[in-house]
């Protein structure tokens, strides 16, 4: 039961993140006419549909199971995926993007909570961060084989990546009902869950709302330059766009990398020195991406996909040690709906500063927002 529970999680994992589409989704989305601006309404679309969907999908998963959670959210995110393909269709687009981003929402809290639950009743709860960071890995993996597949799929039938990403997250649904879940995880549906789990944020131990607004920050930041932004800004490089696919493709390696070093170094990460490192490197991504005007500058990118594969399992394991078990898929669906909260006003200010003002100036903005909350969080984490 222990080896066919990581066998078919590890599955899912893959099959939920192999995003044909996503290394020419914001080609795709220019070609139909739309301006930055306008794409990143639709990233704000779909977060802002995980935002409003984040607390009621976590008391769904705390209720009536984790897994049921992965399977209502791939099988929304099918949907979603489909209503992407007609063109010259915006609003197609934005009704998936919200479909996209509800399925997303279902499966946010619920895939971690689940992982350590199954842990947790073997008292192997030690292990997590080395599990967690291999689901990451073969997340990072399916992205690489939806970089190099994307592409080439796209420029043959512009479509077909986004019918085969919608028959992927079938599968990641239908994988979702075959994974064993502990029966002791479902909790009564009662408001009272979800407030007890806001109260654990917002009076416990400092730590917990430094993490989590550490990786608010964070996931604002990778997400805006990894999906939106790195794309448009390859095309400012000159790339041509049948290579976009070997340009993801070692993006993601290095994310994988990432995820492989969080497994060998476990709880040595765990420090406030760590997240310190890992925020100024970042920065220092950002204002190296303002400057770079040559294709060197996609080395600099890449980076930027080795921190998110590092980062990841070490703020899950971080968290989930804070949180109850009881209210743990809550906790984290409020710390994503925090999360998407930074992300719309930040995703809209990157759209206009793109257009308005170009690629240098927006980089540099986002490192000096990003020192700013990188000082803050620090000395939270150096007052727990």
């Amino acid at each position: 039961m222990y080896t066919t529970f990581f066998t078919r999680f590890y599955v899912f994992a893959f099959c939920s993140r192999c995003y044909l589409y996503l290394p020419i989704f914001v080609v795709w989305l220019l070609r139909q006419g739309l301006t930055q601006t306008d794409v990143m309404l639709l990233i704000s679309l779909y977060i802002g549909s995980a935002l409003l969907a984040e607390l009621p999908t976590g008391l769904f998963a705390d209720r009536f199971g984790r897994k049921w959670a992965l399977f209502a959210g791939s099988g929304l995110q099918v949907l979603g995926a489909l209503c992407l393909v007609p063109a010259h269709a915006f609003a197609w687009y934005a009704l998936g993007e919200c479909l996209l981003g509800v399925g997303y929402a279902f499966k946010t809290g619920a895939t971690e909570a689940l992982l350590y639950d199954h842990l947790k009743e073997r008292n192997a709860t030690a292990d997590y961060q080395r599990r967690y960071a291999n689901a990451k890995f073969f997340e990072f993996a399916a992205m690489s084989v939806g970089a190099v597949v994307g592409a080439p799929l796209y420029i043959a039938f512009p479509q077909g990546p986004f019918y085969g990403t919608a028959m992927l997250f079938l599968a990641a649904a239908l994988t979702a009902l075959t994974i064993p879940e502990p029966p002791s995880t479902t909790v009564a549906l009662r408001l009272r869950t979800l407030l007890a789990g806001w109260r654990e944020i917002r009076v416990g131990v400092p730590a917990l709302r430094a993490l989590i607004g550490y990786y608010g920050w964070f996931f604002s930041l990778v997400l805006i330059v990894t999906t939106t932004l790195s794309q448009p800004y390859l095309r400012t490089l000159g790339v041509p766009l049948s290579a976009f696919g070997w340009v993801f493709l070692g993006c993601n390696m290095l994310a994988m990398g990432g995820t492989l070093a969080a497994n060998r170094w476990g709880s040595h990460l765990l420090g406030h020195h760590f997240f310190l490192q890992l925020g100024l490197g970042c920065i220092a991504i950002c204002l190296g991406l303002a400057i770079g005007r040559t294709t060197g500058a996609i080395v600099i990118l890449a980076l930027i996909y080795a921190a998110w594969g590092l980062l990841l399992p070490t703020v899950s394991a971080a968290v989930n040690r804070l949180v109850a078990s009881e209210r743990r898929a809550t906790v984290l669906s409020i710390q994503d709906f925090l999360q998407n909260g930074i992300f719309i006003p930040a995703a809209l200010g990157v759209g206009w500063l793109v257009d308005h003002r170009g690629f240098p100036t927006t980089f540099f903005v986002l490192a000096v927002v990003s020192a700013a909350v990188l000082t803050v969080t620090v000395r939270w984490l150096k007052r727990s």
